[in-house]
């Protein structure tokens, strides 16, 4: 039996690189939070935060998603690590539509025990192994780990228990899926018969621990694990009284919300930083379908970015903002200081102002954010 332990913290130091590593490796996580879970890929990290792939299937997700603390789960080496993130907005990766987070404050392992282990396998997870005298063993996977499974086996022959000794090695073939067959070797870690009634149909049951599976092997086991963990328990958890009234408040147009849209991370992270601690802040970058299932957050204003070198830029912009037919309350910015061509560039829109970022004070430009805001509540 393997022993109970209490979540490891990762080092302060060591967090960024962790991140890196699983980004320049393209890990699958998942984000949950009381009423929605999705997994997807880790595409780009940075110091303000990492680019997830954006796998959400509905409209209403990302509504769903602003505004809350979320947990991040993802496989690193042979443990589960997991932390407290939140929806920074959406962005597009090498032309991959994709979500951006903050950074975890602090990971810790996500461990009941020594090793995280999945229960709820498809029926055709099967290993085969052989003794060096080929004595063909074929088993049931019963439950796995980074770390190694648990078989159940048939009764072969009455010389079974012969070659099924702890401590021994043998050569084995593992499929998981169509998809996913490993090779490598396994050490018996404990052998116990099983009796002729029982929930498991075999003879034999035996933990197996895996020897010698090379890094890229071990990444992909890490991410079926995490995929099967994620059936789990969508298998045993359904939506709670407390999700379900959180995502009926969440689908509310929101009066404290502000959406930023604009193609330069640089300036959306700087948004995000000015006004996330008072306001629910989603950051959308120029992709349009990034755009329409941000705006269907309800968002109380939106910050546009609006191009000062590049007229048709800007020129597009007031088109869009005039499609909204005054559905939104807008508001610019850019890196323009002089008042007439602020006004020349904002043309006909109706608009709360234009915000010059040529100087980034976040003070400065939290007051005037938040007095537009307070205008908008108390019309």
């Amino acid at each position: 039996m393997l022993e109970k332990k209490s979540p490891q913290v990762v080092a302060a130091d060591k967090l960024a690189q962790i991140i890196h590593n699983v980004s320049s490796r393209s890990v699958l996580a998942r984000i949950s939070s009381d009423s929605l879970r999705f997994n997807g890929v880790f595409l780009d990290c940075d110091e303000q935060g990492f680019i997830l792939e954006n796998r959400l299937l509905h409209l209403d997700d990302v509504r769903r998603l602003r505004n809350q603390d979320l947990t991040l789960f993802f496989p690193y080496k042979k443990t589960l690590l997991k932390g407290t993130v939140r929806l920074v907005g959406l962005t597009t990766y090498r032309s991959i539509r994709a979500l951006r987070f903050t950074l975890p404050p602090q990971l810790v392992t996500d461990e009941k025990r020594g090793v995280k282990r999945v229960s709820h396998l498809p029926s055709h997870c099967e290993i085969t192994f052989h003794t060096p005298d080929l004595h063909i063993f074929h088993a049931r996977i019963n439950d796995a780990s980074p770390s190694g499974f648990a078989l159940v086996l048939p009764e072969t022959t009455p010389f079974d228990h012969i070659h099924l000794v702890k401590g021994s090695r043998f050569q084995a073939e593992a499929t998981l899926d169509a998809e996913l067959k490993l090779s490598f070797i396994i050490e018996f870690r404990h052998v116990s018969t099983l009796p002729k009634t029982g929930n498991l149909i075999g003879a034999y049951k035996i933990g197996v621990k895996i020897l010698k599976l090379a890094p890229e092997a071990q990444i992909r086991l890490n991410n079926w694990l995490l995929q099967s963990n994620i059936r789990e328990q969508e298998l045993f958890e359904g939506t709670t009284k407390a999700g379900a009234a959180q995502e009926k408040a969440a689908m509310a147009k929101s009066v404290n919300s502000i959406l930023v849209i604009g193609p330069n991370s640089i300036d959306l992270d700087f948004w995000y930083q000015c006004l996330g601690r008072k306001y629910e802040v989603i950051t959308s970058d120029d992709n349009i379908a990034n755009i329409r299932d941000s705006l269907n957050t309800g968002p109380a204003l939106l910050l546009i970015f609006l191009d000062t070198v590049n007229p048709d830029k800007a020129s597009f912009t007031r088109k869009f903002c005039s499609s909204l037919n005054n559905r939104f309350p807008v508001m610019f910015f850019g890196k323009e200081q002089d008042l007439k061509k602020q006004a020349t560039l904002m043309g006909q829109i109706v608009n709360h102002g234009f915000l010059d970022i040529s100087e980034r004070k976040i003070l400065s430009k939290f007051r005037h954010v938040d007095e537009v805001m307070s205008q908008i509540k108390g019309s």
